[in-house]
């Protein structure tokens, strides 16, 4: 019984060094095929989300479109509306005459001056300052629109300016 020495076998050991070899291969190749599937996954995300958003813009655009070709049509019908009024104002307008030329005879003034009227084109409108008469003492003028008021009013008739600071 003693007399025989066992040997191990070999092939058992190559198959189980083989398939110990081979599992750790076949799980490279399943880590390699699900990062290539994340990759994809990942990929197809990034795309449909560039679609998405490339179909939002068009859909902007084209309201936008829409927008600006209906304040188009409207300030064309706008244009229309106001030549015709123009017209039918003209038509029903009598002829305007020009007026005669002003002849200065010798001897006599010029003609007056036209009224004063506050130009408005972009500068301050310049309103004439009034002078306090000797007999006025008890009043006095609002700093915002020079209107003249009482010592005694507290707010100015004109523009509602608190005259109480201003003492």
């Amino acid at each position: 019984m003693f007399g025989r020495r066992r040997r191990p076998i070999l092939g058992t050991a190559l198959v189980i060094g083989a398939s110990r070899a081979s599992a750790r291969h076949e799980v490279q190749r399943q880590v390699a095929a699900q990062t290539q599937r994340d990759y994809q996954i990942q990929q197809e995300v990034e795309y449909r989300s560039r679609q998405k958003e490339e179909e939002e813009a068009r859909i902007q655009r084209a309201a936008e479109d829409k927008q600006r070709q209906k304040e188009e049509e409207e300030a064309r019908i706008q244009r229309a509306v106001d030549e015709a009024i123009r017209a039918q104002a003209a038509a029903a307008a009598p002829p305007v005459q020009a007026a005669a030329p002003i002849a200065l005879v010798p001897g006599m003034p010029p003609p007056p001056p036209p009224p004063y009227a506050p130009q408005t084109m972009g500068g301050p409108v310049l309103q004439p300052v009034p002078v306090m008469a000797p007999e006025a003492q008890n009043c006095r003028y609002c700093p915002s629109c020079g209107n003249g008021c009482e010592l005694m009013d507290r707010f100015c008739s004109r523009c509602g300016l608190n005259l109480s600071k201003q003492g």
